[in-house]
């Protein structure tokens, strides 16, 4: 059994080719119990 989750928006399937046209997406990753927040950038899609 893992320890951690991460957590994907609900609306992550419907519309993925929104986020990858933003270049960031946050994620939250539960772990122990406990929830991070994660940012991922794609600094070439930001430029």
């Amino acid at each position: 059994m893992l320890d951690y989750y991460i957590n994907f928006p609900e609306c992550f399937d419907d519309e993925e080719g929104v986020f990858e046209s933003k270049g960031w997406i946050i994620l939250v990753l539960t772990y122990r119990n406990k929830n991070y927040e994660l940012v991922f950038y794609d600094p070439v899609r930001l430029m």
